[in-house]
Protein backbone atom coordinates (compact mmCIF):
# COMPACT_ATOMS: atom_id res chain seq x y z
CA UNK A 1 0.00 0.00 0.00
CA UNK A 2 1.40 3.41 -0.92
CA UNK A 3 2.02 6.03 1.72
CA UNK A 4 -0.68 8.34 0.34
CA UNK A 5 -3.24 5.53 0.35
CA UNK A 6 -2.40 4.70 3.98
CA UNK A 7 -2.94 8.35 4.89
CA UNK A 8 -6.20 8.53 2.92
CA UNK A 9 -7.65 5.41 4.62
CA UNK A 10 -6.62 6.35 8.16
CA UNK A 11 -9.67 7.18 10.31
CA UNK A 12 -8.30 6.75 13.81
CA UNK A 13 -10.01 3.41 14.40
CA UNK A 14 -8.17 0.51 15.97
CA UNK A 15 -8.39 -1.46 12.72
CA UNK A 16 -6.88 1.28 10.58
CA UNK A 17 -3.18 1.28 9.70
CA UNK A 18 -1.49 4.26 11.36
CA UNK A 19 0.55 6.37 8.92
CA UNK A 20 4.25 6.52 9.69
CA UNK A 21 6.80 9.18 8.90
CA UNK A 22 7.91 7.00 6.01
CA UNK A 23 4.34 7.01 4.63
CA UNK A 24 4.31 10.79 4.60
CA UNK A 25 7.74 10.90 2.96
CA UNK A 26 6.59 8.36 0.41
CA UNK A 27 3.60 10.59 -0.34
CA UNK A 28 5.93 13.53 -0.87
CA UNK A 29 4.80 15.39 2.25
CA UNK A 30 7.23 17.97 3.68
CA UNK A 31 7.62 19.67 7.05
CA UNK A 32 6.53 16.70 9.21
CA UNK A 33 8.75 15.14 11.86
CA UNK A 34 8.61 12.39 14.44
CA UNK A 35 7.49 15.05 16.96
CA UNK A 36 4.59 16.28 14.87
CA UNK A 37 3.63 12.87 13.45
CA UNK A 38 1.16 11.71 16.12
CA UNK A 39 -0.60 15.09 16.40
CA UNK A 40 -0.84 15.36 12.63
CA UNK A 41 -2.38 11.88 12.44
CA UNK A 42 -5.08 12.95 14.94
CA UNK A 43 -6.13 15.69 12.50
CA UNK A 44 -5.81 13.45 9.44
CA UNK A 45 -8.18 10.97 11.13
CA UNK A 46 -10.92 13.64 11.24
CA UNK A 47 -10.88 14.24 7.49
CA UNK A 48 -12.99 12.44 4.90
CA UNK A 49 -11.03 10.34 2.38
CA UNK A 50 -11.87 12.77 -0.42
CA UNK A 51 -10.21 15.56 1.61
CA UNK A 52 -6.86 13.77 1.88
CA UNK A 53 -6.47 11.81 -1.36
CA UNK A 54 -3.79 13.99 -2.92
CA UNK A 55 -0.38 15.15 -1.82
CA UNK A 56 -1.50 18.78 -1.99
CA UNK A 57 -4.49 18.19 0.26
CA UNK A 58 -2.43 16.33 2.86
CA UNK A 59 0.33 18.93 2.70
CA UNK A 60 -2.22 21.66 3.48
CA UNK A 61 -3.32 19.80 6.62
CA UNK A 62 0.29 19.22 7.69
CA UNK A 63 1.17 22.89 7.15
CA UNK A 64 -1.89 24.09 9.07
CA UNK A 65 -0.91 22.04 12.11
CA UNK A 66 2.75 23.05 11.67
CA UNK A 67 1.69 26.67 12.35
CA UNK A 68 0.02 25.56 15.58
CA UNK A 69 3.15 23.63 16.53
CA UNK A 70 5.42 26.60 15.79
CA UNK A 71 3.26 28.88 17.94
CA UNK A 72 3.16 26.55 20.92
CA UNK A 73 6.81 26.76 21.88
CA UNK A 74 6.11 28.05 25.39
CA UNK A 75 7.46 31.50 24.51
CA UNK A 76 5.42 34.59 23.71
CA UNK A 77 7.11 35.52 20.46
CA UNK A 78 4.21 36.23 18.08
CA UNK A 79 4.96 33.53 15.54
CA UNK A 80 2.71 33.23 12.49
CA UNK A 81 -0.72 31.90 13.36
CA UNK A 82 -3.21 29.78 11.41
CA UNK A 83 -5.96 31.47 9.45
CA UNK A 84 -9.67 30.85 9.93
CA UNK A 85 -9.58 28.65 6.83
CA UNK A 86 -6.71 26.61 8.23
CA UNK A 87 -8.59 25.98 11.49
CA UNK A 88 -11.50 24.80 9.36
CA UNK A 89 -9.09 22.59 7.43
CA UNK A 90 -8.07 21.01 10.74
CA UNK A 91 -11.78 20.43 11.51
CA UNK A 92 -11.56 22.83 14.46
CA UNK A 93 -15.03 24.21 15.22
CA UNK A 94 -15.81 27.67 16.63
CA UNK A 95 -13.05 29.86 15.21
CA UNK A 96 -15.12 31.79 12.68
CA UNK A 97 -14.21 35.45 13.32
CA UNK A 98 -11.01 37.43 13.21
CA UNK A 99 -11.31 38.24 16.94
CA UNK A 100 -11.58 34.57 17.87
CA UNK A 101 -8.70 33.62 15.56
CA UNK A 102 -6.48 36.34 17.03
CA UNK A 103 -7.33 35.40 20.61
CA UNK A 104 -6.66 31.70 20.01
CA UNK A 105 -3.40 32.56 18.30
CA UNK A 106 -2.20 34.64 21.24
CA UNK A 107 -3.16 31.83 23.64
CA UNK A 108 -1.33 29.22 21.54
CA UNK A 109 1.71 31.50 21.52
CA UNK A 110 2.34 30.78 25.21
CA UNK A 111 1.33 27.12 25.23
CA UNK A 112 3.73 24.21 25.35
CA UNK A 113 3.67 21.52 22.69
CA UNK A 114 2.28 19.00 25.20
CA UNK A 115 -0.84 21.17 25.50
CA UNK A 116 -1.70 21.08 21.77
CA UNK A 117 -0.43 17.65 20.74
CA UNK A 118 -3.81 16.27 19.63
CA UNK A 119 -6.98 17.30 17.86
CA UNK A 120 -8.99 17.16 21.11
CA UNK A 121 -6.60 19.50 22.93
CA UNK A 122 -6.74 22.12 20.18
CA UNK A 123 -10.52 21.78 19.90
CA UNK A 124 -10.88 22.25 23.67
CA UNK A 125 -8.93 25.50 23.42
CA UNK A 126 -10.99 26.63 20.45
CA UNK A 127 -14.20 25.83 22.34
CA UNK A 128 -13.00 27.88 25.29
CA UNK A 129 -12.23 30.84 23.02
CA UNK A 130 -15.59 30.49 21.28
CA UNK A 131 -17.42 30.41 24.62
CA UNK A 132 -15.63 33.57 25.76
CA UNK A 133 -16.58 35.42 22.59
CA UNK A 134 -20.17 34.17 22.34
CA UNK A 135 -21.04 34.57 26.04
CA UNK A 136 -23.75 37.08 25.14
CA UNK A 137 -25.79 34.44 23.34
CA UNK A 138 -25.64 31.78 26.01
CA UNK A 139 -22.43 29.80 25.42
CA UNK A 140 -20.92 30.96 28.68
CA UNK A 141 -17.36 29.89 29.43
CA UNK A 142 -16.87 27.46 32.27
CA UNK A 143 -14.16 27.34 34.91
CA UNK A 144 -12.49 24.59 32.86
CA UNK A 145 -12.59 26.81 29.77
CA UNK A 146 -10.83 29.58 31.65
CA UNK A 147 -8.25 27.18 33.07
CA UNK A 148 -7.50 25.86 29.58
CA UNK A 149 -6.89 29.40 28.42
CA UNK A 150 -4.53 29.83 31.38
CA UNK A 151 -6.70 31.97 33.65
CA UNK A 152 -6.32 30.04 36.89
CA UNK A 153 -7.87 32.68 39.17
CA UNK A 154 -11.41 31.91 37.97
CA UNK A 155 -13.25 29.66 40.41
CA UNK A 156 -16.67 28.91 41.88
CA UNK A 157 -16.78 32.22 43.75
CA UNK A 158 -16.34 34.39 40.66
CA UNK A 159 -17.29 32.39 37.55
CA UNK A 160 -20.80 33.89 37.53
CA UNK A 161 -19.31 37.40 37.60
CA UNK A 162 -16.90 36.49 34.80
CA UNK A 163 -19.72 35.07 32.70
CA UNK A 164 -21.92 38.08 33.31
CA UNK A 165 -19.28 40.65 32.37
CA UNK A 166 -18.13 38.72 29.31
CA UNK A 167 -21.70 38.72 28.01
CA UNK A 168 -21.64 42.53 27.80
CA UNK A 169 -18.08 43.37 26.78
CA UNK A 170 -17.13 44.39 23.25
CA UNK A 171 -15.38 41.33 21.87
CA UNK A 172 -12.85 43.39 19.95
CA UNK A 173 -11.49 44.49 23.33
CA UNK A 174 -10.59 40.92 24.27
CA UNK A 175 -9.06 39.54 21.10
CA UNK A 176 -5.67 38.94 22.69
CA UNK A 177 -4.63 36.87 25.66
CA UNK A 178 -3.26 39.97 27.46
CA UNK A 179 -6.50 41.90 27.03
CA UNK A 180 -8.57 38.96 28.23
CA UNK A 181 -6.24 38.36 31.18
CA UNK A 182 -6.40 42.01 32.27
CA UNK A 183 -10.20 42.02 32.04
CA UNK A 184 -10.56 38.78 34.00
CA UNK A 185 -8.20 40.04 36.71
CA UNK A 186 -10.34 43.17 37.08
CA UNK A 187 -13.56 41.15 37.21
CA UNK A 188 -12.15 38.73 39.78
CA UNK A 189 -10.96 41.58 41.99
CA UNK A 190 -14.30 43.39 41.81
CA UNK A 191 -16.22 40.16 42.43
CA UNK A 192 -14.23 39.46 45.58
CA UNK A 193 -14.83 42.95 46.97
CA UNK A 194 -18.53 42.89 46.08
CA UNK A 195 -19.10 39.46 47.57
CA UNK A 196 -17.49 40.61 50.80
CA UNK A 197 -19.88 43.58 50.99
CA UNK A 198 -22.93 41.36 50.50
CA UNK A 199 -21.79 38.72 52.98
CA UNK A 200 -21.03 41.28 55.69
CA UNK A 201 -24.18 43.37 55.21
CA UNK A 202 -26.42 43.11 58.28
CA UNK A 203 -28.96 45.82 57.57
CA UNK A 204 -27.36 48.42 59.85
CA UNK A 205 -25.40 51.59 59.17
CA UNK A 206 -22.30 49.80 60.45
CA UNK A 207 -22.04 47.83 57.21
CA UNK A 208 -21.93 48.98 53.59
CA UNK A 209 -25.26 48.65 51.80
CA UNK A 210 -25.04 46.63 48.57
CA UNK A 211 -26.10 48.45 45.38
CA UNK A 212 -27.33 47.00 42.11
CA UNK A 213 -23.78 47.21 40.77
CA UNK A 214 -22.50 45.41 43.87
CA UNK A 215 -24.65 42.42 43.03
CA UNK A 216 -23.65 42.63 39.36
CA UNK A 217 -19.94 42.75 40.25
CA UNK A 218 -20.38 39.70 42.49
CA UNK A 219 -22.07 37.80 39.68
CA UNK A 220 -25.52 37.88 41.30
CA UNK A 221 -28.31 38.34 38.79
CA UNK A 222 -31.97 39.47 38.90
CA UNK A 223 -31.36 42.43 41.21
CA UNK A 224 -32.58 45.74 39.78
CA UNK A 225 -33.51 49.12 41.25
CA UNK A 226 -37.11 48.08 41.94
CA UNK A 227 -36.04 44.93 43.79
CA UNK A 228 -32.91 46.22 45.51
CA UNK A 229 -34.51 47.44 48.74
CA UNK A 230 -36.42 44.21 49.29
CA UNK A 231 -33.46 41.99 48.41
CA UNK A 232 -31.24 43.95 50.82
CA UNK A 233 -33.86 43.65 53.58
CA UNK A 234 -33.72 39.87 53.28
CA UNK A 235 -29.94 39.70 52.75
CA UNK A 236 -29.42 42.00 55.73
CA UNK A 237 -31.42 39.74 58.04
CA UNK A 238 -29.97 36.45 56.79
CA UNK A 239 -27.32 34.77 58.95
CA UNK A 240 -23.82 35.10 57.51
CA UNK A 241 -23.30 31.34 57.32
CA UNK A 242 -26.32 31.11 55.02
CA UNK A 243 -25.06 33.70 52.50
CA UNK A 244 -21.31 33.18 52.21
CA UNK A 245 -21.22 31.86 48.65
CA UNK A 246 -22.42 33.24 45.33
CA UNK A 247 -24.71 30.22 44.90
CA UNK A 248 -26.39 30.78 48.28
CA UNK A 249 -26.88 34.50 47.63
CA UNK A 250 -28.24 33.83 44.14
CA UNK A 251 -30.73 31.36 45.62
CA UNK A 252 -31.85 34.01 48.12
CA UNK A 253 -32.26 36.59 45.35
CA UNK A 254 -34.21 34.15 43.19
CA UNK A 255 -36.53 33.47 46.12
CA UNK A 256 -36.93 37.20 46.76
CA UNK A 257 -37.99 37.73 43.15
CA UNK A 258 -40.62 35.01 43.51
CA UNK A 259 -41.83 36.38 46.85
CA UNK A 260 -42.20 39.86 45.38
CA UNK A 261 -44.16 38.40 42.50
CA UNK A 262 -46.50 36.67 44.95
CA UNK A 263 -46.74 39.22 47.80
CA UNK A 264 -48.16 42.05 45.73
CA UNK A 265 -51.13 42.75 48.00
CA UNK A 266 -53.53 41.24 45.47
CA UNK A 267 -55.20 37.88 45.93
CA UNK A 268 -54.60 36.76 42.37
CA UNK A 269 -53.19 33.25 42.74
CA UNK A 270 -49.71 34.29 41.70
CA UNK A 271 -46.97 31.79 40.97
CA UNK A 272 -46.12 30.00 44.18
CA UNK A 273 -42.75 29.12 45.65
CA UNK A 274 -41.30 25.64 45.97
CA UNK A 275 -39.80 24.22 49.14
CA UNK A 276 -36.28 25.03 47.92
CA UNK A 277 -37.24 28.70 47.54
CA UNK A 278 -38.42 28.93 51.13
CA UNK A 279 -35.36 27.09 52.42
CA UNK A 280 -33.14 29.63 50.64
CA UNK A 281 -34.57 32.51 52.71
CA UNK A 282 -34.24 30.69 56.01
CA UNK A 283 -37.61 28.95 56.39
CA UNK A 284 -37.07 25.65 58.28
CA UNK A 285 -37.63 22.43 56.39
CA UNK A 286 -40.37 21.32 58.80
CA UNK A 287 -42.51 24.30 57.69
CA UNK A 288 -42.48 23.27 54.00
CA UNK A 289 -42.06 19.51 54.24
CA UNK A 290 -45.40 18.69 52.59
CA UNK A 291 -47.28 20.06 49.60
CA UNK A 292 -50.19 21.11 51.85
CA UNK A 293 -47.83 23.24 53.95
CA UNK A 294 -46.37 24.82 50.81
CA UNK A 295 -49.86 25.42 49.39
CA UNK A 296 -51.03 27.27 52.50
CA UNK A 297 -47.86 29.35 52.80
CA UNK A 298 -48.09 30.34 49.14
CA UNK A 299 -51.75 31.28 49.56
CA UNK A 300 -50.86 33.41 52.59
CA UNK A 301 -48.09 35.28 50.76
CA UNK A 302 -50.47 35.90 47.85
CA UNK A 303 -52.46 38.35 49.99
CA UNK A 304 -49.48 39.97 51.70
CA UNK A 305 -47.75 43.24 50.85
CA UNK A 306 -43.97 43.43 50.33
CA UNK A 307 -43.69 45.28 53.65
CA UNK A 308 -45.29 42.28 55.39
CA UNK A 309 -42.46 40.00 54.30
CA UNK A 310 -39.41 42.26 54.11
CA UNK A 311 -37.30 40.50 56.72
CA UNK A 312 -36.42 36.95 57.57
CA UNK A 313 -38.06 37.36 61.00
CA UNK A 314 -41.36 38.44 59.41
CA UNK A 315 -41.26 35.51 57.02
CA UNK A 316 -40.48 33.15 59.90
CA UNK A 317 -43.41 34.47 61.96
CA UNK A 318 -45.81 33.92 59.08
CA UNK A 319 -44.36 30.52 58.25
CA UNK A 320 -44.48 29.38 61.89
CA UNK A 321 -48.14 30.35 62.23
CA UNK A 322 -48.95 28.74 58.90
CA UNK A 323 -47.25 25.57 60.06
CA UNK A 324 -49.23 25.55 63.34
CA UNK A 325 -52.49 25.92 61.41
CA UNK A 326 -51.80 23.17 58.88
CA UNK A 327 -50.35 20.91 61.60
CA UNK A 328 -53.24 21.41 64.04
CA UNK A 329 -54.94 18.08 63.23
CA UNK A 330 -51.82 16.10 64.15
CA UNK A 331 -50.06 18.24 66.74
CA UNK A 332 -50.68 18.91 70.40
CA UNK A 333 -49.87 22.61 70.05
CA UNK A 334 -52.86 24.89 70.64
CA UNK A 335 -53.81 27.14 67.77
CA UNK A 336 -54.28 30.80 68.71
CA UNK A 337 -56.14 33.77 67.26
CA UNK A 338 -52.73 35.40 66.78
CA UNK A 339 -51.71 32.54 64.50
CA UNK A 340 -54.68 33.24 62.25
CA UNK A 341 -54.03 36.97 62.31
CA UNK A 342 -50.41 36.34 61.32
CA UNK A 343 -51.51 34.50 58.21
CA UNK A 344 -53.87 37.31 57.19
CA UNK A 345 -57.24 36.38 58.72
CA UNK A 346 -58.98 39.12 60.70
CA UNK A 347 -62.30 39.66 62.47
CA UNK A 348 -62.08 36.38 64.35
CA UNK A 349 -64.87 35.83 66.92
CA UNK A 350 -63.15 34.92 70.21
CA UNK A 351 -66.32 33.33 71.65
CA UNK A 352 -66.76 30.70 68.95
CA UNK A 353 -63.00 30.30 68.35
CA UNK A 354 -62.61 27.38 70.84
CA UNK A 355 -65.18 25.45 68.77
CA UNK A 356 -63.09 26.21 65.65
CA UNK A 357 -60.04 24.86 67.50
CA UNK A 358 -61.88 21.64 68.23
CA UNK A 359 -63.21 21.31 64.68
CA UNK A 360 -59.89 21.94 62.94
CA UNK A 361 -58.31 19.15 64.96
CA UNK A 362 -60.63 16.67 63.30
CA UNK A 363 -59.78 17.65 59.72
CA UNK A 364 -57.06 16.58 57.30
CA UNK A 365 -54.41 19.03 56.10
CA UNK A 366 -55.98 19.17 52.63
CA UNK A 367 -59.13 20.68 54.18
CA UNK A 368 -57.26 23.71 55.52
CA UNK A 369 -54.46 24.34 53.00
CA UNK A 370 -55.85 27.65 51.67
CA UNK A 371 -56.99 30.90 53.28
CA UNK A 372 -60.41 30.45 51.66
CA UNK A 373 -60.90 27.03 53.25
CA UNK A 374 -59.92 28.33 56.69
CA UNK A 375 -62.16 31.40 56.33
CA UNK A 376 -65.07 29.21 55.28
CA UNK A 377 -64.52 26.97 58.29
CA UNK A 378 -64.39 29.98 60.61
CA UNK A 379 -67.56 31.45 59.14
CA UNK A 380 -69.37 28.13 59.31
CA UNK A 381 -68.28 27.57 62.90
CA UNK A 382 -69.32 31.05 64.02
CA UNK A 383 -72.69 30.90 62.22
CA UNK A 384 -73.49 27.45 63.56
CA UNK A 385 -72.45 28.49 67.06
CA UNK A 386 -74.82 31.42 67.36
CA UNK A 387 -77.66 29.72 65.48
CA UNK A 388 -77.47 26.63 67.68
CA UNK A 389 -77.12 28.69 70.87
CA UNK A 390 -80.29 30.60 69.94
CA UNK A 391 -82.17 27.35 69.25
CA UNK A 392 -81.18 25.89 72.63
CA UNK A 393 -81.76 28.93 74.82
CA UNK A 394 -85.07 29.80 73.12
CA UNK A 395 -86.46 26.29 73.25
CA UNK A 396 -89.57 26.21 75.44
CA UNK A 397 -91.23 23.03 74.26
CA UNK A 398 -93.86 24.86 72.25
CA UNK A 399 -94.60 24.22 68.61
CA UNK A 400 -93.27 27.69 67.84
CA UNK A 401 -89.74 26.83 69.01
CA UNK A 402 -87.17 24.70 67.17
CA UNK A 403 -86.27 21.44 68.88
CA UNK A 404 -82.51 21.22 69.53
CA UNK A 405 -80.70 18.31 67.89
CA UNK A 406 -77.38 16.70 68.83
CA UNK A 407 -75.41 18.85 66.34
CA UNK A 408 -76.73 22.01 68.03
CA UNK A 409 -75.03 21.00 71.24
CA UNK A 410 -71.77 20.06 69.52
CA UNK A 411 -71.87 23.37 67.59
CA UNK A 412 -71.51 25.25 70.87
CA UNK A 413 -69.02 22.83 72.39
CA UNK A 414 -71.38 21.03 74.76
CA UNK A 415 -70.55 17.35 75.24
CA UNK A 416 -72.48 14.39 76.58
CA UNK A 417 -75.63 14.70 74.49
CA UNK A 418 -76.60 11.44 72.75
CA UNK A 419 -79.57 9.95 70.99
CA UNK A 420 -80.47 8.20 74.26
CA UNK A 421 -80.63 11.34 76.42
CA UNK A 422 -81.41 14.24 74.12
CA UNK A 423 -85.17 13.99 74.61
CA UNK A 424 -84.78 14.15 78.38
CA UNK A 425 -82.31 17.04 78.18
CA UNK A 426 -84.64 18.95 75.87
CA UNK A 427 -87.51 18.41 78.28
CA UNK A 428 -85.38 20.04 80.99
CA UNK A 429 -84.37 22.90 78.74
CA UNK A 430 -88.01 23.56 77.88
CA UNK A 431 -88.79 24.57 81.46
CA UNK A 432 -85.50 26.30 82.28
CA UNK A 433 -85.58 30.10 81.93
CA UNK A 434 -83.70 31.54 78.94
CA UNK A 435 -81.30 33.46 81.14
CA UNK A 436 -80.23 30.18 82.74
CA UNK A 437 -79.37 28.55 79.40
CA UNK A 438 -77.90 31.31 77.28
CA UNK A 439 -74.24 30.31 77.77
CA UNK A 440 -72.55 27.04 76.70
CA UNK A 441 -71.17 26.63 80.23
CA UNK A 442 -74.70 26.80 81.69
CA UNK A 443 -75.99 24.33 79.13
CA UNK A 444 -73.09 21.98 79.84
CA UNK A 445 -73.97 22.01 83.54
CA UNK A 446 -77.56 21.12 82.68
CA UNK A 447 -76.42 18.21 80.50
CA UNK A 448 -73.94 17.01 83.13
CA UNK A 449 -76.60 17.17 85.86
CA UNK A 450 -79.15 15.28 83.81
CA UNK A 451 -76.59 12.62 82.91
CA UNK A 452 -75.73 12.23 86.61
CA UNK A 453 -79.41 11.68 87.45
CA UNK A 454 -79.80 9.18 84.60
CA UNK A 455 -76.68 7.36 85.77
CA UNK A 456 -78.00 7.10 89.31
CA UNK A 457 -81.45 5.99 88.19
CA UNK A 458 -80.31 2.58 86.91
CA UNK A 459 -83.09 0.54 88.61
CA UNK A 460 -80.51 -1.12 90.85
CA UNK A 461 -80.11 -0.36 94.55
CA UNK A 462 -76.33 -0.50 94.65
CA UNK A 463 -75.26 2.98 95.77
CA UNK A 464 -72.62 2.83 93.06
CA UNK A 465 -74.22 5.50 90.91
CA UNK A 466 -73.24 9.15 90.89
CA UNK A 467 -73.72 11.07 94.12
CA UNK A 468 -76.40 13.66 93.53
CA UNK A 469 -76.25 17.03 95.23
CA UNK A 470 -78.64 19.89 95.62
CA UNK A 471 -76.72 21.71 92.89
CA UNK A 472 -77.33 18.79 90.53
CA UNK A 473 -81.07 19.05 90.98
CA UNK A 474 -80.97 22.84 90.89
CA UNK A 475 -79.40 22.82 87.42
CA UNK A 476 -82.53 21.14 85.99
Amino acid sequence: MSGLNTIKLYDGSSSAQVPTLADYQDAGILRITEITLAPTNSFIAKKAQSEKDTTAKVQSIVDAYRLVYNLADGVSNSAAEPTIAQYELLEIVGINTTEKKTLLGSILDVKAFSEISSFSQLQDLATAVNNVHTAAIGLRPSIIDMQRIGLLNVNDSNIAAVQGKLSTVNKSSIDTRLELTNLINTIVSQASAALSIIINYNGTLLTQTPSVSTYEDAGIFNVNTSRLSYVNSIIGTTETQSKNTVAEIQSIVNSCVKILGLADGIDNNGTGLAAVDYLAVGIPDEFVISQQKINLLNDILDIKMPSDVDSVSKLLTIAASSNRVISAPTSNQALTITDLENIGISGIDPISFPIFQQKINTLGASSIDTIAKINNLLTETETNYYNSLDIIKLYDGSTNSTIPVISDFSNIGVNGVTSQNIASINSALAIIPEEASDEPTEIQLIVNSYNSILSAADSIENDSGATLTADTYEQI
